[in-house]
């Protein structure tokens, strides 16, 4: 017993038919990348099949929910894209949230294991089709009326750098004459027309880390009422697993996997590695220390006059 009835639900369409059974766990498997539509999600699948898996061609599409819940041979498998469940009622398998399946290199099974992980508070695991019948609407209501958050725009574009130089103004007010005293010594210390010795503390040090702790832990009603620091923490588990999980296969097979598509959901909502993170620290940081530098040398300027 080694086939099942699948069905492949997106906001639009339906796949269904008999299949072998290990091509719902290649599916299943293929959620880590986040896929909305078929056409992601048949994208994904190249990450554990060398060949392109056509599977359009071999299962039968349907305009809407028209799901067959009738079971073949080993059972049936429900993955619903729209709403976030998967239902499977197999005696071939039972995957998981998270596990790993064998590499496919178009002629057989590899040894290359490949884990997968899914992000736990987006998918649903049912083995009832009753259950599925009466969450699948409310899923997808509830998933159209939250769509995902595009943070980047909010975390690298102008509402960073508003907030920068708002709080580079604020603490200009606030310091007075202490401002103008910190340039003073800094001149004295040597000719700002010189490179700055990377050894010295900033005379704004402090202000920068303040102004840049604000930043990654102050809510935003454009981030939902979430903090920078908190958008970007949330999937770094997931991500961080998943780019492990890459770099074990490129190892094993010598060829990298396939990359995600610009224009799929995946890449546009990604959520943040830790690789991501590293690089977006030192980015406010360097931003407000320019702002200040900036500052800085007009004021030196000015003095010189």
């Amino acid at each position: 017993m080694s086939s099942i009835k699948l069905n492949l639900v997106d906001s639009q369409y339906t796949l269904s038919g008999t299949i072998h059974a290990s091509i719902g766990d290649f599916c299943v498997a293929a959620l880590a990348a986040e896929p909305e539509t078929l056409t992601d999600l048949e994208t994904a699948l190249i990450r554990f099949q060398k060949e392109p898996l056509d599977i359009r061609s071999r299962l039968s599409l349907c305009h809407g929910l028209t799901v067959d819940f009738e079971p073949y041979d080993a059972g049936l498998m429900i993955v619903d894209l729209a709403a976030r469940i998967v239902v499977c009622n197999s005696t071939y398998s039972q995957p998981e949230l998270s596990g790993m399946v064998t590499y496919h290199d178009s002629s057989c099974a590899s040894e290359c294991p490949i884990g997968y992980q899914l992000d736990p508070e987006e998918w649903l695991f049912l083995d009832s089709i009753d259950d599925f019948q009466r969450e699948h609407a409310l899923r997808r209501q509830i998933r159209k009326l939250n769509p995902p958050l595009d943070a980047r725009p909010v975390l690298y574009g102008r509402p960073l750098v508003e907030f920068i130089a708002q709080q580079i103004a604020n603490v200009l007010q606030e310091s007075g004459d202490s401002v103008c005293q910190a340039v003073s010594e800094q001149k004295l210390k040597g000719d700002p027309r010189e490179p700055e010795n990377d050894e010295r503390p900033h005379p704004f040090s402090s202000q920068i880390s303040a102004i840049h702790k604000d930043w990654l832990t102050t809510s935003r009603e454009d981030l939902r009422g979430g903090a920078p620091r908190e958008i970007m923490l949330a999937k770094r588990d997931l991500i961080d697993f998943d780019l492990e999980s890459r770099c074990l296969q490129w190892s094993l097979l010598l060829e990298g996997p396939p990359c995600l598509d610009r224009d799929s959901y995946a890449y546009r909502f990604a959520g943040f590695g830790i690789h991501e993170w590293v690089v977006y620290y030192y980015l406010v940081r360097f931003l407000i220390t320019q702002g200040f530098d900036l500052i800085k040398k007009l004021d030196l300027s000015q003095t010189e006059v």
